[in-house]
């Protein structure tokens, strides 16, 4: 089966049998105009990196321009995206006087997040401060920055040949919000050990999850999903709920499939 990726005029065509790959491909182009770019090397300006066992898709360049453009180079190491408990307030501190560095690094950082789920929760955490950013949120945001420089080689490891296990984790720091006492709450799939969704917000945003309580109640009680009670050190969604200390945070983020390049 040829699997096909499309977005506006670029598609990825992916087969075990390339032979299948081929012939699709010469069915596309008697309707339309292509242009064959042999192998994937980049999607959407994301490098992707096709070794023997694994392939591995980053946001390296990304990250580096990043760094660059806000003047973080020369920074102190950064093992974290955030402090543990960070105390961050809607109204504390002194206002910015220009908001539009700010904004403009928030949402650089959430575009980031697309191969970087390490850094999910950060960004949600300082994200929520975007309409009267003060000191201590850009601080925060330093911070990230920090860390994504102490870290920039991380990348998506996508093993070769893996087997088809589908695991899901959820999690909720119960109230952790200092101005509205809302959750935070993260759900995380894992595909064949390898892909990931995380979903970060708070409960008023996940309300949609009642809707399928029934769907999944229903397969629980024929067998189909089994749900079992982990501790809070194995959850692997707890890297979407809280800040943590360097350690644990590491030992999730490994789980996630995210490997520095140089160890490839």
């Amino acid at each position: 089966m040829v699997v096909v990726l499309l977005y506006e005029d670029d598609i990825i065509l992916t087969d075990s049998n390339y032979d299948e790959i081929a012939r699709l491909q010469d069915e596309i182009s008697l309707r339309f105009e292509m242009k064959k770019l042999g192998e994937l090397g980049t999607f959407l300006g994301l490098p992707i990196e096709n070794f023997e066992k694994c392939l591995f898709v980053s946001q390296i360049n990304y990250a580096k321009k990043l760094i660059d453009k806000f003047g973080m180079t020369d920074e102190k190491k950064s093992y974290t995206p955030l402090n543990v408990n960070p105390r961050l307030s809607r109204d504390e501190g002194t206002c910015l006087p220009d908001i539009r560095l700010y904004r403009a690094l928030v949402g650089s950082l959430i575009y980031l997040t697309i191969k970087r789920p390490d850094i999910v929760y950060a960004a949600g955490v300082v994200s929520c401060y975007m309409q009267d950013p003060r000191k201590p949120h850009f601080e925060e945001v330093k911070k990230i920055l920090k860390y994504i420089n102490t870290s920039l080689d991380i990348g998506l490891l996508y093993e070769k040949d893996a087997k088809f296990v589908l695991q899901g984790f959820a999690d909720t720091d119960f109230a952790g919000d200092r101005d509205d006492h809302k959750s935070t709450s993260g759900l995380f799939f894992f595909v064949e050990t390898l892909a990931y969704l995380g979903v970060d917000g708070n409960k008023d945003r996940t309300k949609h999850i009642e809707l399928e309580h029934h769907f999944i109640r229903e397969k629980v009680l024929v067998g189909i999903i089994e749900m079992v009670v982990v501790r809070s050190e194995d959850n692997d969604v707890d890297i979407f709920t809280k800040a943590l200390p360097k350690g644990p945070f590491e030992g999730l983020r490994s789980k996630l499939e995210l490997v520095h390049r140089t160890s490839l």
